[in-house]
C-alpha cells in the first residue's frame, strides 16, 4: 500500500485513531489515497486492487459499519464507472471529489446532530455519559454556551480510560463534571435523570453497540423510570450485517497475561444495548425512535452517491 494510506491503517489498527466517526473519516481517506495513487491503468487490475484495499481497511476494526458503508459506496461507484468503460484517471478524479463530499457530509451531519443533542439538555439536568463521544461532548458544550445550567457525571471507562478525555474537555469549558470509577455506576445512576451515550453500530432491530459497560448502564436506567437514555449517532452507522460483530481487543489492555498464567482475560470493546432500553436516538435529522432510525438509515444507504 501507499505509505500514507498504510500509516493511516496502522494508526486505526493500533487505536491511535479511535471513535467510529474518526475511523470512518480516516479509513475512507486511506482508501482514496491508495486508489488515486495507483499507477496501473488496467481497469480489471484497478478494480481488483480497490476490492482488496477495501477489504483490508474494513477489517482493521470489527465494529465499524460507518466506514464499511462509505467503502461500499465507493466500490459500487468504481464498478459502475468501469462498466461504463471510463479511464482510470477519470475514476480517480471522481474518487477525489467523493472524498471531499464525504468529509463535508461527516462534518455537516455531526454539526446538525449536535444542535438536536443540545435541545435535550434542560436546566437542572444531571446527566451521565460513558466513554468518549464527540457528539455527546459537543452537544453538552453547545448547551453550556446556550446558558443552560446542568451537571454531568462520567465514567473513567476502563481499560483505555477514554473517560479521562471526556472529563478534561468538559472541565475545560467550566461544565460541572464529576468523574468516577466504572464500578460505582450503581450509585451514580441514582443521582442522574438523563444518560447520553454514543454508538458505533445500530442493527436492523434498532439495538446498538457502544463502549463496554453501556449495557449495565442501560439496564440500570431501565429499572429507574425517572432516568432517560439517549444515544447520539449518525444514520450511516447502521450495520447491515445479520449481527453486530463485537471487537475483542488485546488482553494486555486489562492485565499482562504473563502475570496471570492459566487465566483467560476477556476484553470486549463493546456492549449491545437493546432498543427497548432507549428513549431515543439523536441523529443528523433529529430525535428518532430506534425503529425510525432503522427505516431512515436503510433508505439513506440505498441511495448511492451520484456518478459522473
Amino acid at each position: 500500500m501507499n505509505k500514507k494510506s498504510s500509516k493511516i491503517c496502522k494508526d486505526i489498527k493500533s487505536l491511535k485513531i479511535q471513535g467510529a466517526h474518526r475511523v470512518a473519516r480516516e479509513g475512507f481517506k486511506a482508501f482514496i489515497i491508495e486508489m488515486t495513487s495507483f499507477k496501473n491503468s488496467n481497469q480489471k487490475t484497478f478494480q481488483k486492487h480497490a476490492k482488496t484495499t477495501a477489504y483490508i481497511i474494513t477489517n482493521l476494526r470489527a465494529t465499524s459499519p460507518m466506514l464499511d458503508n462509505y467503502l461500499e459506496d465507493a466500490l459500487d461507484s468504481i464498478n459502475y464507472l468501469i462498466k461504463k468503460k471510463k479511464p482510470i484517471h477519470v475514476i480517480q478524479n471522481y474518487l477525489n471529489i467523493r472524498l471531499e463530499e464525504v468529509l463535508d457530509e461527516l462534518k455537516n451531519n455531526r454539526n446538525k446532530l449536535v444542535v438536536f443533542g443540545s435541545d435535550l439538555v434542560e436546566n437542572g439536568d444531571i446527566i451521565l455519559t460513558h466513554c468518549h463521544s464527540t457528539s455527546v461532548i459537543n452537544s453538552l458544550i453547545l448547551a453550556k454556551k446556550q446558558g443552560k445550567k446542568f451537571k454531568v457525571y462520567n465514567t473513567e471507562s476502563r481499560p483505555k480510560y477514554q473517560g479521562h478525555d471526556t472529563a478534561k474537555e468538559l472541565a475545560h469549558i467550566k461544565i460541572d463534571i464529576t468523574m468516577s470509577v466504572d464500578s460505582n455506576i450503581g450509585n451514580i445512576i441514582e443521582k442522574v435523570n438523563k444518560i447520553f451515550i454514543g454508538a458505533d453500530a445500530v442493527d436492523k432491530n434498532g439495538n446498538l453497540a457502544n463502549k463496554i459497560g453501556s449495557k449495565t448502564i442501560a439496564e440500570l436506567a431501565k429499572n429507574r423510570k425517572k432516568v432517560s437514555i439517549y444515544s447520539f449517532t449518525e444514520l450511516y452507522k447502521y450495520d447491515k450485517r445479520k449481527k453486530i460483530e463485537i471487537e475483542q481487543r488485546d488482553p494486555k489492555e486489562v492485565a499482562d497475561p504473563k502475570e496471570f498464567k492459566g487465566v483467560k482475560i476477556l476484553n470486549p470493546a463493546f456492549d449491545i444495548i437493546q432498543h427497548s432500553y432507549l428513549n431515543g436516538i439523536v441523529t443528523e435529522i433529529g430525535l428518532l425512535t430506534p425503529k425510525q432510525f432503522v427505516q431512515k438509515a436503510q433508505n439513506k444507504i440505498r441511495l448511492k452517491p451520484s456518478i459522473i
